[in-house]
């Protein structure tokens, strides 16, 4: 028995043994191929705008003036395969870059949007001259058909190394008499600067990447507080509900201020007194007065009331309102931002409305339509100022013939002297006639957004001589597809003494204009017709050229 027992003993030993050197070992896997890559962010598009004058990639067709070293450098490019290389030698103080393109460059913006950019290198900033000019032309050569733009002004934002320069077309100086650059066809560069003096170590500059492209819009401006509605010090609210600062549904900050019209109660006020003035650092024209407003049953709301800010520390001095009546029918129950436009605002009487650099007091005040009502929560939250992008929409940009007439078929597009896009539209009183008409029918409507307090035709309106015009004539806009119906007007008659040969610039308020007889004048949300009719003071006089461009549709 013994034996037997030692036998099997000796048996499970081995098939242990056996089964532990069986046993597979564990290694780190050196297979990748089931991993994924973190990803990477994509680049940013593209912009369409970019129009290049020179990658500076090469010395072709440059010119760069002085003894220092003049390379195509590979290390340190700022794009593409190279930057041009040169320096300020000790004892020199002088330099100077010129491209000359063999080809015009079309740079397919306006004097309004466009901009040139660059890469500039400069080793030592501190050792430039507050003096010297960057200069685009279309003549070839320098101080003809020129844009130019001084460099005093740029180098106290300059640092040691790499600094793309923004140049605006509209920010140039244009060469005397000619009207500055033809900007369809630029074909010439030049940048000339000197140093302090000429003891100085050598001063590497250069530049790399010369490119057209539409400029950036403008930032909005962030909001500016007037109270962020947190606490109810300095606030004061009427009536015998509970006046709380509430932090459960807030929507901005800590919390919100919540009061109550009780039931037997019709009325509320929230008035905020500040104790020192706010600048919100916009315009009557761009600034927005925006609040978030809550009202527990908007169906209980009367019609009335107002929202008042003054600069006048209180109610109806130097003040700005708005009536509530007109903002009930788009309130919901719960929350509502409320935005209010200052150039939409009523102004106190005869002290010409607030100083918008001095907001101190707001008042809110409203009624239900009666006493009998449940307690009905309100409150308001985030008070501040904002602003707001102001409308503009092309009517049409006169760059094309297309769907306009006019009289005696004499309308041409060109291109030479245009205010905006591609050209403009000209044609001539000739002598021996008196009469031209200008009608644009749009295929489609176009709806601005915009009312008639709020409204305005924009556009720019050219008279070759104005003394051979006759004191007669109109602007007309329209909803019907022709004149004398749906329809806005202006008379040309008082506009005359005060535009001048060549270029104006008109803007006429819709609040301005007279409307057509017996049906409410036009449709302002569906603008299509446009026309202008009017006479030289006799027929005989040289040819008078008239034109139009860059109509819009713009808010006032």
């Amino acid at each position: 028995m013994k034996l037997i027992t030692s036998i099997l003993l000796s048996t499970c030993i081995v098939v242990l043994l056996g089964l532990a050197g069986c046993q597979k070992e564990t290694y780190t896997s050196r297979d990748t191929s089931g991993l994924k890559p973190t990803p990477v962010d994509p680049p940013d598009p593209p912009d369409p705008t970019l129009v290049s004058f020179d990658p500076a990639d090469a010395m072709d067709d440059w010119e760069i003036a002085g003894p220092g070293p003049k390379n195509a450098e590979k290390v340190g490019a700022k794009e593409g395969e190279a930057w041009l290389k040169s320096a300020i030698k000790n004892g020199e103080d002088y330099i100077h870059f010129i491209k000359r393109r063999p080809a015009v460059v079309d740079a397919k913006l306006s004097e309004e949007d466009g901009q040139f950019v660059f890469w500039f290198y400069c080793a030592d900033v501190t050792q430039l001259k507050a003096d010297g000019q960057i200069e685009m032309t279309s003549s070839g050569e320098s101080d003809k058909k020129e844009y130019s733009w001084n460099l005093a002004g740029i180098i106290p934002t300059l640092k040691n190394g790499w600094n793309e320069i923004a140049l605006n077309f509209s920010d140039a100086a244009k060469s005397d008499g000619d009207g500055g650059p033809d900007i369809h066809a630029f074909n010439f560069f030049r940048m000339y600067f000197w140093t302090n003096g000429k003891d100085h170590a050598d001063l590497d500059v250069g530049v790399d990447d010369l490119r057209f492209r539409k400029k950036p819009a403008t930032p909005v401006n962030p909001a500016i507080l007037f109270d962020a509605a947190d606490k109810l010090l300095d606030w004061e609210i009427a009536g015998p509900g509970a006046k709380t600062e509430e932090k459960a549904g807030k929507k901005e900050g800590e919390a919100w201020l919540k009061s109550a019209i009780m039931s037997g109660e019709d009325y509320i006020h929230f008035i905020k007194r500040r104790p020192t003035p706010v600048d919100p650092n916009l315009t009557e024209q761009n600034g927005q007065f925006v609040f978030w407003f809550y009202v527990a049953d908007v169906a209980s709301l009367k019609e009335d009331g107002q929202i008042e800010l003054t600069s006048s520390g209180e109610s109806d001095k130097k003040e700005y309102s708005w009536n509530i009546a007109p903002l009930i029918p788009s309130l919901k129950n719960g929350w509502n931002e409320i935005r209010l436009n200052f150039n939409a605002a009523a102004k106190s009487d005869g002290d010409g409305g607030p100083d918008i650099h001095a907001f101190n007091f707001f008042r809110m005040y409203f009624w239900t339509k009666d006493k009998a009502h449940a307690d009905m929560e309100v409150g308001v939250d985030g008070l501040r100022f904002e602003e707001r992008q102001i409308v503009s929409v092309s009517f049409d940009n006169c760059d094309l013939i297309d769907n306009w007439e006019t009289a005696g078929g004499k309308g041409t597009i060109e291109k030479p002297g245009k205010k905006e896009g591609e050209g403009w539209l000209s044609a001539p009183i000739t002598n021996g006639e008196d009469y031209m008409h200008f009608i644009k029918r749009r295929p489609e409507t176009l709806n601005p957004n915009l009312t008639k307090a709020t409204g305005a035709l924009k556009f720019w309106f050219y008279v070759e001589d104005v003394s051979k015009i006759k004191d007669d004539g109109q602007f007309e806009l329209t909803s019907s597809g022709e004149s004398d119906k749906n329809e806005y007007s202006w008379n040309l008659g008082p506009m005359l003494p005060n535009l001048k040969n060549g270029w104006n610039e008109l803007t006429l308020n819709f609040s301005d204009a007279a409307e057509s007889s017996g049906d409410g004048g036009p449709d302002v949300t569906k603008f299509n017709f446009f026309r202008l009719y009017m006479w030289t003071s006799g027929k005989d006089h040289p040819d008078v050229k008239i034109g139009l461009d860059d109509l819009r549709i713009v808010e006032k």
